[in-house]
C-alpha cells in the first residue's frame, strides 16, 4: 500500500513568512453563545511585533466580540490548500479616527500595502473618519500551522505533454479531484471541457480522476446521485 504524505509542521519562523507574504485570512472571534464568529478580511502582520491588524469600523460585529472577549486567531492559508498558518492571540479595538489624519487615522493608512496607497491622502483620511474606522490589533503570542508536501503517486496526463510522475502540475483550468465513480457520472451529467479523463491517471492508488473544468460548470437539469 502506498503510504501517503503526511503534514509536515512549520517552523515559527516559516508560519511568519506565511502570514507576511498574504493579505487575506480569516478572523476568528468568540460571540456571546461561545460559537467562534468567522470572517475575512484583509490584514496588515508585523512580524517583528508579532502584532496582526485589521480594519473594520466601530459598530461591527467583531469589534463588538473583542471588546467584549479579547480572544482571537487568524487562518491564513498558503500558496494552496496544503498549507496554512494560524495566529492566536489577544487584540485591542483602538479609539475611532475622528479628526483627519490623527493617530488612529495614520496607522489606518500604513497598513495600506504599498501598491494600494491612496492617490490622495487628505480624502482617504477623512474616508476613515466619515465611515468611523478603528483598528484592531491582535498580539500574537502563539502561531501554528501545516504544508503537506505531496511526493510520489501523482502525475497528470494533459493534451499535449505528461506531468512529471510524483508532482502536480499547476493547472491552466480549474482542476475538480474526484472519486472514480463520482467523475463518470459528472462527466455524464455536467457539461465539461475535460483534458484529463477517467483512466488517464499515472501511479494513482486512490483511483481518483482529475478533471480540468471549463468554467462556468452548468448542470443539467438531471440531478447527480
Amino acid at each position: 500500500m502506498t503510504q501517503r504524505p503526511r503534514p509536515r509542521t512549520l517552523s515559527d519562523e516559516a508560519l511568519s513568512g506565511l502570514l507576511g507574504g498574504q493579505e487575506f485570512g480569516t478572523l476568528a472571534t468568540v460571540k456571546r453563545s461561545g460559537h467562534p464568529h468567522l470572517t475575512t478580511m484583509a490584514y496588515s502582520w508585523d512580524s517583528g511585533a508579532r502584532v496582526a491588524r485589521f480594519s473594520t469600523t466601530a459598530d461591527r460585529v467583531k469589534a463588538g466580540h473583542l471588546r467584549a472577549d479579547p480572544r482571537a486567531a487568524l487562518h491564513v492559508q498558503g500558496g494552496d490548500v496544503r498549507s496554512f498558518a494560524v495566529a492566536e492571540g489577544e487584540a485591542e479595538v483602538s479609539e475611532v479616527t475622528t479628526v483627519p489624519g490623527d493617530a488612529v487615522g495614520r496607522e489606518l493608512l500604513a497598513m495600506v500595502p504599498q501598491d494600494a496607497k491612496p492617490e490622495n491622502e487628505a480624502a482617504f483620511l477623512e474616508q476613515l473618519v466619515a465611515e468611523r474606522r478603528v483598528v484592531v490589533r491582535s498580539k500574537v503570542h502563539h502561531l501554528y500551522g501545516t504544508a503537506l508536501d505531496v511526493s510520489g503517486g501523482w502525475g497528470v496526463v494533459g493534451r499535449k505533454r505528461a506531468a512529471v510522475p510524483g508532482r502536480l502540475r499547476k493547472p491552466r483550468r480549474p482542476t475538480v479531484l474526484l472519486p472514480r465513480r463520482a467523475a463518470e457520472a459528472a462527466l455524464a451529467h455536467w457539461r465539461m471541457s475535460c483534458s484529463v479523463r477517467p483512466g488517464h491517471l499515472l501511479n494513482n492508488p486512490t483511483g481518483a480522476v482529475v478533471v480540468h473544468v471549463k468554467a462556468p460548470v452548468t448542470p443539467r437539469a438531471a440531478p447527480i446521485r
